[in-house]
């Protein structure tokens, strides 16, 4: 459902990219539910980092754009500095944002 979201709406998202994008997205979301972390991740967000990553990709020509996007949408809205290492662990054991 979130891949197929993502690539409707970013069109320039691939479907690699997309996957990596729900997986963690996916992840983040049961730690905040198992109290590991907390702060969630919506769809609304997911697609913030879709379409940062797409601007990033295409236009910036930024090294690790997916690892940049994630910094700022998401890693940005943690609550301290502890709560930002957990969401960079929870989303490390999942996916590799230097890849992407």
């Amino acid at each position: 459902h979130e891949v197929s979201l993502l690539m409707s709406v970013v069109p320039k998202m691939t479907k690699p990219a997309a996957e990596a994008v729900a997986k963690a997205a996916k992840h983040l979301r049961d730690a905040f539910k198992n109290g590991s972390i907390r702060t969630t991740v919506s769809s609304r967000q997911t697609i913030k980092v879709a379409n940062y990553y797409a601007f990033l990709k295409a236009h910036a020509g930024a090294s690790a754009p997916m690892k940049k996007a994630f910094d700022k949408i998401i890693y940005g809205r943690g609550s301290d500095d502890h709560e930002v290492d957990a969401m960079r662990a929870v989303v490390r054991n999942v996916v590799n944002l230097d890849n992407l």
